[in-house]
Protein backbone atom coordinates (compact mmCIF):
# COMPACT_ATOMS: atom_id res chain seq x y z
CA UNK A 1 0.00 0.00 0.00
CA UNK A 2 1.36 3.25 -1.28
CA UNK A 3 1.29 6.47 1.40
CA UNK A 4 1.27 8.43 -1.17
CA UNK A 5 -2.36 7.35 -2.80
CA UNK A 6 -5.64 7.33 -0.91
CA UNK A 7 -9.14 6.32 -1.99
CA UNK A 8 -12.25 7.50 -0.63
CA UNK A 9 -15.72 6.36 -1.88
CA UNK A 10 -18.25 9.11 -1.69
CA UNK A 11 -21.07 7.85 -0.07
CA UNK A 12 -18.56 6.21 2.79
CA UNK A 13 -20.40 7.52 5.92
CA UNK A 14 -23.76 6.80 4.67
CA UNK A 15 -23.35 3.32 2.71
CA UNK A 16 -23.77 -0.09 4.77
CA UNK A 17 -20.92 -1.50 6.09
CA UNK A 18 -19.68 -5.41 6.28
CA UNK A 19 -18.06 -5.75 9.86
CA UNK A 20 -15.39 -8.29 9.84
CA UNK A 21 -15.34 -10.87 12.59
CA UNK A 22 -12.19 -12.70 14.21
CA UNK A 23 -12.10 -15.47 11.99
CA UNK A 24 -12.61 -13.66 8.68
CA UNK A 25 -10.18 -11.06 9.82
CA UNK A 26 -7.95 -14.02 10.76
CA UNK A 27 -8.35 -16.02 7.41
CA UNK A 28 -7.44 -13.20 5.06
CA UNK A 29 -3.58 -12.42 4.69
CA UNK A 30 -1.52 -9.74 6.49
CA UNK A 31 -2.91 -7.16 3.60
CA UNK A 32 -6.39 -6.94 5.30
CA UNK A 33 -5.68 -4.04 8.25
CA UNK A 34 -9.50 -2.86 8.68
CA UNK A 35 -12.03 -4.48 10.47
CA UNK A 36 -15.08 -2.61 8.65
CA UNK A 37 -15.91 -2.77 4.60
CA UNK A 38 -18.11 -0.68 2.81
CA UNK A 39 -20.98 -2.83 1.03
CA UNK A 40 -21.47 -2.57 -2.59
CA UNK A 41 -24.25 -4.73 -4.36
CA UNK A 42 -24.65 -5.72 -7.74
CA UNK A 43 -25.95 -3.49 -10.54
CA UNK A 44 -24.14 -0.34 -8.32
CA UNK A 45 -21.79 2.08 -9.90
CA UNK A 46 -18.76 2.49 -7.74
CA UNK A 47 -17.50 6.40 -6.94
CA UNK A 48 -15.21 8.06 -5.09
CA UNK A 49 -12.33 10.03 -5.47
CA UNK A 50 -8.19 9.51 -5.63
CA UNK A 51 -6.07 12.06 -3.70
CA UNK A 52 -2.50 12.64 -3.36
CA UNK A 53 -2.02 14.07 -0.03
CA UNK A 54 1.64 13.76 0.40
CA UNK A 55 2.11 16.16 -3.32
CA UNK A 56 3.52 19.38 -2.10
CA UNK A 57 4.81 20.79 -5.64
CA UNK A 58 3.98 18.28 -8.72
CA UNK A 59 4.00 14.84 -9.06
CA UNK A 60 4.71 13.15 -12.80
CA UNK A 61 4.13 10.12 -14.31
CA UNK A 62 3.11 7.82 -16.84
CA UNK A 63 -1.03 7.64 -16.71
CA UNK A 64 -3.01 6.94 -13.68
CA UNK A 65 -4.87 3.62 -13.56
CA UNK A 66 -7.93 2.62 -12.06
CA UNK A 67 -8.80 -1.17 -12.00
CA UNK A 68 -11.65 -3.20 -10.37
CA UNK A 69 -10.29 -6.68 -9.22
CA UNK A 70 -11.64 -9.51 -7.91
CA UNK A 71 -8.94 -12.19 -6.26
CA UNK A 72 -9.45 -15.99 -4.56
CA UNK A 73 -7.19 -16.53 -2.18
CA UNK A 74 -7.24 -20.59 -2.25
CA UNK A 75 -5.07 -21.50 1.39
CA UNK A 76 -5.55 -25.09 1.54
CA UNK A 77 -2.44 -27.84 0.29
CA UNK A 78 -0.31 -25.07 -2.11
CA UNK A 79 -1.31 -21.60 -1.79
CA UNK A 80 -2.34 -19.65 -4.68
CA UNK A 81 -4.17 -16.96 -6.31
CA UNK A 82 -6.38 -16.94 -8.98
CA UNK A 83 -7.36 -13.24 -10.47
CA UNK A 84 -10.88 -14.06 -12.05
CA UNK A 85 -12.11 -10.66 -12.77
CA UNK A 86 -10.16 -7.40 -13.61
CA UNK A 87 -11.41 -3.84 -15.68
CA UNK A 88 -9.39 -1.36 -16.09
CA UNK A 89 -9.27 2.84 -17.06
CA UNK A 90 -7.35 5.79 -17.66
CA UNK A 91 -7.90 7.97 -14.75
CA UNK A 92 -5.30 10.52 -16.06
CA UNK A 93 -3.33 9.96 -19.35
CA UNK A 94 0.72 10.10 -19.80
CA UNK A 95 2.30 13.41 -19.45
CA UNK A 96 -0.25 14.75 -16.80
CA UNK A 97 0.64 16.10 -13.52
CA UNK A 98 -0.95 16.07 -9.99
CA UNK A 99 -0.07 19.49 -8.42
CA UNK A 100 -0.46 20.81 -4.60
CA UNK A 101 -3.89 22.75 -6.16
CA UNK A 102 -5.03 19.53 -8.13
CA UNK A 103 -4.32 16.79 -5.60
CA UNK A 104 -7.63 14.87 -5.58
CA UNK A 105 -9.52 13.05 -8.98
CA UNK A 106 -13.41 11.94 -8.81
CA UNK A 107 -14.12 8.22 -10.51
CA UNK A 108 -16.74 6.55 -11.60
CA UNK A 109 -16.86 2.59 -12.16
CA UNK A 110 -19.81 1.29 -14.16
CA UNK A 111 -21.68 -1.13 -12.54
CA UNK A 112 -19.19 -3.87 -12.17
CA UNK A 113 -20.60 -7.89 -13.45
CA UNK A 114 -20.22 -9.12 -10.29
CA UNK A 115 -21.03 -12.98 -10.38
CA UNK A 116 -19.99 -14.35 -6.42
CA UNK A 117 -20.61 -12.67 -3.45
CA UNK A 118 -17.28 -11.56 -1.09
CA UNK A 119 -16.21 -14.60 1.10
CA UNK A 120 -13.75 -15.67 3.96
CA UNK A 121 -13.64 -19.55 4.39
CA UNK A 122 -11.06 -21.23 5.95
CA UNK A 123 -9.33 -22.65 2.73
CA UNK A 124 -10.61 -20.03 0.36
CA UNK A 125 -11.44 -16.29 -0.11
CA UNK A 126 -13.17 -13.79 -2.56
CA UNK A 127 -11.80 -10.49 -2.08
CA UNK A 128 -12.91 -7.44 -4.35
CA UNK A 129 -11.09 -4.19 -4.29
CA UNK A 130 -10.64 -1.07 -6.19
CA UNK A 131 -7.00 -0.38 -7.28
CA UNK A 132 -4.73 2.55 -8.71
CA UNK A 133 -2.00 2.66 -10.45
CA UNK A 134 0.10 5.20 -10.90
CA UNK A 135 3.01 4.35 -13.54
CA UNK A 136 6.38 5.67 -13.17
CA UNK A 137 8.38 3.87 -15.14
CA UNK A 138 9.01 6.13 -17.67
CA UNK A 139 10.82 8.20 -14.76
CA UNK A 140 13.01 4.72 -13.43
CA UNK A 141 10.81 4.83 -10.50
CA UNK A 142 8.86 2.66 -8.38
CA UNK A 143 4.65 2.55 -9.19
CA UNK A 144 2.48 3.75 -6.91
CA UNK A 145 -0.33 1.16 -5.48
CA UNK A 146 -3.13 1.54 -2.95
CA UNK A 147 -5.84 -0.82 -2.99
CA UNK A 148 -9.23 0.04 -1.65
CA UNK A 149 -11.28 -3.36 -0.68
CA UNK A 150 -14.91 -3.70 -0.68
CA UNK A 151 -17.61 -6.28 0.40
CA UNK A 152 -19.66 -7.58 -2.35
CA UNK A 153 -23.24 -9.09 -1.67
CA UNK A 154 -25.28 -9.80 -4.88
CA UNK A 155 -28.89 -9.45 -3.28
CA UNK A 156 -30.13 -6.48 -1.34
CA UNK A 157 -31.88 -5.72 1.97
CA UNK A 158 -35.44 -5.32 0.10
CA UNK A 159 -34.56 -8.82 -1.60
CA UNK A 160 -33.77 -10.40 0.98
CA UNK A 161 -36.76 -9.02 2.66
CA UNK A 162 -39.01 -10.48 -0.18
CA UNK A 163 -37.47 -13.49 0.11
CA UNK A 164 -38.40 -14.26 3.76
CA UNK A 165 -41.79 -13.04 3.37
CA UNK A 166 -42.21 -15.49 0.63
CA UNK A 167 -40.81 -17.89 2.76
CA UNK A 168 -43.14 -16.90 5.79
CA UNK A 169 -46.25 -17.65 3.47
CA UNK A 170 -45.37 -21.03 2.82
CA UNK A 171 -44.99 -21.74 5.96
CA UNK A 172 -48.25 -20.88 6.59
CA UNK A 173 -49.99 -22.71 3.70
CA UNK A 174 -48.03 -25.68 4.16
CA UNK A 175 -49.15 -28.62 7.09
CA UNK A 176 -45.82 -30.10 7.47
CA UNK A 177 -43.44 -32.34 5.12
CA UNK A 178 -46.14 -34.31 3.71
CA UNK A 179 -47.64 -31.38 2.35
CA UNK A 180 -43.85 -30.23 1.08
CA UNK A 181 -43.35 -33.58 -0.18
CA UNK A 182 -46.29 -33.68 -2.50
CA UNK A 183 -45.70 -30.27 -3.39
CA UNK A 184 -42.10 -31.19 -4.67
CA UNK A 185 -43.55 -33.92 -6.45
CA UNK A 186 -45.79 -31.48 -8.94
CA UNK A 187 -42.84 -29.41 -8.76
CA UNK A 188 -39.10 -30.11 -9.38
CA UNK A 189 -37.93 -27.00 -7.76
CA UNK A 190 -40.64 -26.10 -4.80
CA UNK A 191 -39.59 -25.53 -1.31
CA UNK A 192 -38.31 -28.40 0.86
CA UNK A 193 -37.86 -29.33 4.60
CA UNK A 194 -35.47 -31.54 6.65
CA UNK A 195 -35.77 -32.32 9.82
CA UNK A 196 -33.02 -33.98 12.62
CA UNK A 197 -33.20 -34.69 16.16
CA UNK A 198 -33.47 -36.24 19.30
CA UNK A 199 -36.43 -38.19 20.16
CA UNK A 200 -38.34 -37.26 23.09
CA UNK A 201 -36.14 -34.08 23.31
CA UNK A 202 -35.97 -31.65 20.60
CA UNK A 203 -36.08 -31.37 16.63
CA UNK A 204 -34.02 -29.05 14.35
CA UNK A 205 -36.43 -28.70 11.30
CA UNK A 206 -34.61 -26.83 7.76
CA UNK A 207 -36.87 -24.85 5.31
CA UNK A 208 -35.53 -23.77 2.29
CA UNK A 209 -37.27 -21.93 -0.70
CA UNK A 210 -37.07 -24.49 -3.25
CA UNK A 211 -34.92 -27.83 -4.02
CA UNK A 212 -32.36 -26.32 -6.50
CA UNK A 213 -29.86 -23.60 -6.67
CA UNK A 214 -27.53 -22.01 -8.91
CA UNK A 215 -23.95 -21.01 -8.76
CA UNK A 216 -25.50 -17.77 -8.57
CA UNK A 217 -27.89 -17.85 -5.98
CA UNK A 218 -28.13 -17.52 -2.38
CA UNK A 219 -29.52 -19.81 -0.44
CA UNK A 220 -32.39 -18.49 2.03
CA UNK A 221 -34.61 -20.42 4.28
CA UNK A 222 -35.70 -20.56 8.03
CA UNK A 223 -34.56 -22.77 10.69
CA UNK A 224 -37.42 -24.12 13.31
CA UNK A 225 -36.41 -25.60 16.66
CA UNK A 226 -39.14 -28.16 18.21
CA UNK A 227 -39.36 -28.83 22.02
CA UNK A 228 -40.79 -32.39 22.37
Amino acid sequence: QSKHVQITFADAATRKKHQLNEFERVSHDSARDRQVLPIFCKGEPIRGTVSFPTVTNVLTHDGILLQMRGTALITYDSPDRLDFMKTEQVLVPAGGSITALRRSIDFEIEPPAFEHESYAGTYCQLRYYVRVIVQRKQLIATNYTHDEEIWVELTNDEEQATHHQSLQEQHHVQEGAAASRAASAENPNASVRMQVGIEDLIHIEFEFAKTKYSLGDVVLGQIYFILC
